[in-house]
């Protein structure tokens, strides 16, 4: 029973992909609307933000990614149906290719808060947080599932949820072998 408690242990442990910055937040948790004001306030803390990527450009030895903040849900991904916040700019030495980390693509990143830089938006000078990034982490897009309720030739009645369908006009149905259907 010890063993199998223990494999069972180390099976699920491995089920995991998120890094632990990523999954746990920060203590203290400094939130984007705190900083916003009081950048240098809060310089050197660590902090868990994430958004979508607006722009990534690379430099010699950075690259910097612009993020519309959102909040993050339990699970640290952004909710991107509440309201954006404002920016923020994610700084790395390593490359960051603008084919993968595409305009759009949900990220969540962990690190500490550098300053402040001024960004030029149109006419109007903005200034926003710097966070050097040590963990980040790319969502996957969001697919949307069909939920139609087929109901069939029958009641609901039979081997089927939706009901029976006459021979050979369903022989197989497609939800089984096509899980997006």
């Amino acid at each position: 029973m010890k063993w199998f408690i223990l494999f069972s242990a180390l099976f699920l442990s491995g089920c995991s992909s998120l890094p632990v910055a990523i999954q746990k937040a920060p203590v203290p948790d400094i939130q984007y609307t705190e900083t916003i004001d009081r950048i240098d306030t809060y310089k050197n803390y660590r902090v868990r933000w994430g958004g979508t990527i607006i722009q990534v450009d690379n430099e010699e030895n950075l690259s910097r990614l612009q993020i519309l903040h959102y909040p993050l849900d339990r699970f640290g991904r952004p909710q991107t149906d509440q309201e954006a916040s404002g920016r923020f700019i994610l700084e790395t030495p390593e490359f960051y290719d603008p084919a993968v980390y595409r305009k759009n693509t949900q990220i969540t990143a962990a690190g500490t808060l550098k300053g402040s830089d001024t960004l030029k938006i149109g006419n109007k000078s903005l200034n926003v947080p710097v966070v050097e990034i040590q963990t980040v982490h790319r969502w996957p897009e969001r697919t949307q599932r069909d939920c139609r309720t087929d109901f069939g030739a029958g009641f609901g009645y039979g081997p089927y949820p939706w009901g029976f369908y006459p021979y050979g006009y369903y022989r197989y149905h497609p939800r089984f072998y096509y899980p997006w259907y």
